[in-house]
């Protein structure tokens, strides 16, 4: 399966949503498309399975939401998501992303602006796990 749109590799938390329940995640690269995402502890997911996730792309101060559908997943415990409610002006918001991205800058949420509030709200979502 070809790609349609080109991804860019990223690092951030987000929240993957089953089922209502938010699961923390790891984007590990990220496209108009869709997003990679490393899963911490969730339960068994496959191919075809209907969440949502919500995240802030570092050194953004906007939640962007989206319906998401697996689309694939490795025997790492990654999945690709293809985005599939996403907001015009949200996908905007990734567009500009991406465009401000140099090839192989690392991003983390260590780096994100420190009045946007991303740290609180992940923290007060997510749930511990043992990595």
């Amino acid at each position: 399966m070809q790609r349609q749109h080109p991804r860019a590799t990223t690092w951030f938390y987000l929240n993957h949503r089953i089922d209502g329940t938010p699961f923390l995640a790891r984007a590990s690269d990220l496209s108009l498309g869709g997003v990679a995402i490393d899963g911490l502890n969730r339960p068994a997911i496959q191919p075809g399975q209907k969440h949502s996730v919500e995240f802030e792309l570092p050194n953004a101060c906007e939640l962007i939401y989206s319906d998401v559908e697996v689309v694939w997943r490795d025997g790492n415990g990654r999945l690709g998501l293809k985005f599939s409610s996403l907001a015009p002006r949200l996908l905007t918001k990734i567009r500009q992303y991406l465009r401000s991205r140099a090839p192989g800058d690392g991003n983390t949420l260590m780096e994100a602006d420190p009045t946007c509030k991303a740290n609180e709200r992940l923290n007060s979502n997510q749930i511990e796990v043992d990595v």
